[in-house]
């Protein structure tokens, strides 16, 4: 006798199938990465620019590799975005002009000049020296330090994730054993891309006895503190390996350092350190710094200090406290950090708005608010803009329609400066 086999029900089948649903789905789902194909096009805004959250999206999520990640960043760079605003009179309300701004984007042409610009007045700066090399013995109160991270301990993610962290540890740490400082820092990525990070430290109450080394791996001399010394310093960094040595002199030091901001950055493995910088939102470096105009303002509001004669006595009594906080203060002394500030400003990485922000500082134009419309690619700034590749700075009335052209159809907002 044959087994009887009941027919399936609506309800079974259904079930069947909706797991059949489920299992192609699934096998979907798993399909290789680098089969699939995703055009640049993905990465943009409405208005065809390219923009750093997608880049990231797809990379946390496994749809790009670094190398994808590289390319997407010079593609961003080197595409020309313009900051618009309209002039608008106060009394009227009435449009009087409109101004476009190119952005600073790191690695561009107004990037590079505007760290040159900021770094113009420390390059200039006589070099102070801690030692001679006929002297016997040779002290200094300025370190320079190398950070790297070991693959074997962290993945290439939770290297750049965590590294700003453990570097706060780590200055913790060096501040409780050898006193306060201040510090010039870089990051850079090694041709693996894992990041490793170069410091300039200055101890203000703290002297290093050194001695001179030849290195091994380029026959250069270096200067490096006692053994006592190097080993504290290397316990108190988690992630990888320290190199320590000594500075003999500012110039050199600050050389050191620099180049791997102006120099070697505009280099293919600048594109790489660049691109994983804008990936992970790091600064590509941070200075100690304490602007004493704006110290001040603080100062006499902290004190409800409202005189005039009272406010200029004050500052300048607090004005060598301020600059020991200071990386040019701390190690040239208030004079110079007093003028730094007065002729040059802030040493803090370029911004996208920094053109905007010195126009609308030097500007005497009366009457006139600067209302923010958008950014705008160069692409549809130079449609009515003939000659636009060389212009940081466009003056021009573009026609009505443009607005809804390059899709910028928001409410607008008014500020007087940036």
């Amino acid at each position: 006798m044959s087994k009887y086999i009941p027919k399936p029900t609506p309800t079974i089948l259904q079930s069947l199938i909706d797991t059949r649903i489920q299992k192609k789905a699934w096998e979907r789902s798993q399909q290789r990465l680098d089969e699939i194909e995703i055009l640049d096009e993905f990465f943009h805004n409405d208005s065809g620019c390219f923009r750093w959250k997608h880049i990231r999206n797809a990379y946390f999520n496994d749809f790009i590799n670094i190398f994808r990640v590289v390319d997407l960043y010079k593609k961003w760079r080197d595409q020309n975005e313009y900051l618009w605003l309209e002039l608008i009179n106060i009394k009227t309300d009435a449009i009087v002009g409109n101004l476009f701004f190119k952005c600073s984007k790191r690695g561009n042409d107004v990037y590079k000049h505007r760290l040159k610009q900021k770094f113009n007045f420390l390059e200039k700066l006589d070099p102070i020296y801690y030692f001679l090399d006929t002297d016997k013995h040779k002290y200094t109160s300025m370190l320079f330090v190398s950070l790297t991270v070991d693959p074997k301990k962290y993945s290439f993610n939770d290297s750049w994730m965590h590294i700003s962290e453990e570097l706060h540890f780590f200055e913790t740490k060096l501040r409780q054993a050898y006193g306060k400082f201040v510090k010039f820092r870089v990051w850079e990525a090694h041709e693996s891309g894992f990041p490793h990070c170069h410091i300039v430290y200055y101890f203000n109450n703290k002297t290093f006895k050194v001695f001179e080394q030849i290195r091994k791996k380029d026959e250069k001399q270096v200067y490096r503190v006692a053994n006592k010394h190097n080993v504290k310093i290397s316990n108190f960094w988690k992630m990888g390996n320290v190199d320590v040595q000594g500075v003999q002199d500012t110039h050199g030091a600050f050389s050191e350092v620099m180049k791997y901001i102006t120099k070697n950055i505009w280099s293919t493995k600048g594109d790489l350190t660049n691109a994983m910088i804008c990936l992970y939102r790091k600064q590509m470096y941070s200075i100690s710094h304490c602007n004493p105009y704006k110290k001040r303002f603080q100062y006499w509001n902290k004190h409800n200090i409202t005189n005039w004669r009272d406010q200029e006595r004050s500052f300048m009594v607090n004005i060598s406290k301020w600059a020991k906080k200071d990386f040019i203060g701390a190690i040239w002394g208030s004079q110079i950090y007093y003028q730094f500030y007065k002729e040059c400003g802030e040493l803090a990485e370029p911004e996208t708005a920094d053109l905007v922000r010195d126009f609308v500082h030097n500007c005497n134009i009366k009457d006139v608010v600067f209302r923010f419309v958008g950014c705008v690619s160069g692409r549809d700034v130079a449609d009515f803009v003939p000659n636009l590749e060389n212009d940081w700075l466009v003056c021009a009335d573009p026609p009505p329609e443009f607005r809804y052209l390059v899709g910028i159809n928001s409410d607008l907002f008014s500020f007087k400066e940036l």
